[in-house]
């Protein structure tokens, strides 16, 4: 967790559940492990022609192997960003392939991040597809695939803008905040006006798994409208989406998101409480919504970690990780609401990265554990056509997740992290009770 507040004192279903989501083979939970992974690239598509794109890849140092080089004081490391572009996950039709190498030459104590750039084809009427993008630490042999979406219906979709902060640099993902100046860029023309849409919507946090879904549907009526040219410097002074459009006369256009200066991270008081929604019973939670002061809130906190725990210590690990899954959450999950509220938000956050992500054209599966073993923990979530985000989905919902919830919650509420190890334990001992019953002696009386 890289920047969380310390505040402490001293299902079960079969896969095919749900139906409708046909995974490809490969396993892509590496996209949501936190930690150990190696490199953690932040990739980006951008429709700077109109016949092609970029794949645009940023990485850490810190993140690689940099080797140094015979009788030099620099250091070197090598990067191979490679991709296929595929129609669609069904009939895996490949479009374009290509790949490129990236040097990066270092003093020792140099820190920073390096970017780099891959253009390729966009084919005439694909309108949606999506890339396959490898990327490998040649020093250390070691590599990663990633997909990534592509939104090409038309010349306004979100790809073919980009956000910079002012002096120029430019900006992976689409969070702001009023700290900050910047500038919205349309990729086809240097000059355009553009029509904002600003809405300001506070929206509900997910529910559990086995409840019903009742939100209402999102009404596209704009709170304001104003107009911008992409030469102008912008300030988001308020929270909420703000929808760039070249016109008006569809929902396609690009979004930026101010969901508050410190965002992905939780470094206020007053963060704290609406996540720990997830944990607390109704009295628990309206007890935390009505305090005013931030130390009354603290208390609280305090109080409801060190109680379940049963010390400060393990109160503190606890609640460790239970913010840096917020975090996490934040950072991967987000669409037009924060991470942690969304349906992938909340199942990440009580049950922890899955063992098995596979995705498809409708959407993702989450396995956790062991697929094939008589306690099955899986979840459908489908992909929702959103004009602000490509990043949205929705949860299949079924009561029979009720035991495993409980389970999930009760672990944390007893001070502990609950995760993938714990699901395992349950499956074997679940197992290992069912061999014994097929097992014993079949009587008929």
């Amino acid at each position: 967790m890289k920047k969380v507040l310390y505040v402490l004192s001293s299902v079960w279903m079969l896969l095919s559940c749900g139906g409708g989501i046909s995974p490809s083979d490969q396993n892509l939970a590496h996209l949501y492990q936190h930690g150990g992974l190696g490199i953690q690239p932040v990739l980006q598509v951008a429709h700077n022609k109109i016949d092609s794109s970029l794949i645009r890849l940023q990485l850490d140092r810190n993140q690689l192997l940099y080797i140094r080089e015979p009788e030099q004081d620099t250091f070197r490391a090598e990067v191979r960003l490679s991709y296929s572009l595929f129609a669609n996950y069904e009939k895996m039709l490949l479009l374009d392939s290509g790949s490129t190498s990236l040097i990066d030459r270092k003093l020792s104590s140099e820190t920073g991040f390096i970017q780099s750039s891959l253009a390729f084809l966009r084919p005439e009427g694909i309108k949606d597809a999506f890339l396959r993008i490898n990327i490998k630490d040649v020093q250390r042999n070691f590599d990663l695939s990633f997909d990534y979406p592509i939104r090409n219906k038309d010349i306004q979709d979100q790809q073919y803008f980009e956000l910079r902060a002012l002096g120029g640099r430019r900006l992976f993902q689409p969070w702001v905040n009023t700290e900050q100046s910047y500038k919205v860029n349309y990729l086809l023309d240097e000059e355009v006006k553009l029509f904002v849409r600003y809405y300001r919507r506070d929206f509900p946090i997910a529910i559990p798994p086995y409840a019903e879904n009742k939100s209402d549907p999102f009404i596209f009526k704009e709170d304001s409208l104003f107009t911008v040219s992409s030469l102008d410097t912008l300030k988001f002074e308020l929270p909420g989406i703000y929808h760039f459009q070249l016109d008006t006369s569809s929902t396609s256009g690009f979004s930026v998101f101010n969901f508050g200066n410190s965002f992905p991270y939780v470094s206020e008081i007053e963060q704290l409480a609406p996540p720990m929604r997830y944990l607390t019973t109704r009295k628990e939670h309206e007890e935390m919504s009505g305090v005013r002061s931030k130390d009354s809130l603290k208390l609280l906190a305090d109080r409801f970690w060190i109680r379940n725990a049963g010390s400060e210590e393990r109160a503190q690990s606890v609640f460790q990780e239970f913010y840096s899954r917020v975090e996490n959450s934040n950072e991967r999950f987000t669409s037009y609401i924060e991470g942690w509220k969304t349906d992938r938000g909340i199942i990440y956050i009580i049950y922890g990265p899955p063992s098995q992500v596979f995705r498809s054209d409708e959407g993702e599966s989450w396995v956790y554990g062991d697929r094939n073993s008589d306690l099955n923990y899986a979840f459908n979530f489908y992909k929702i056509n959103n004009p602000f985000s490509t990043n949205d989905y929705a949860l299949a919902r079924y009561a029979y997740y009720r035991y495993g919830w409980g389970q999930a919650v009760g672990a944390w509420r007893n001070g502990r992290s609950y995760g993938v190890k714990d699901i395992k334990r349950e499956q074997d001992a679940r197992d290992a009770q069912n061999r014994q019953q097929r097992q014993s002696p079949a009587f008929w009386y």
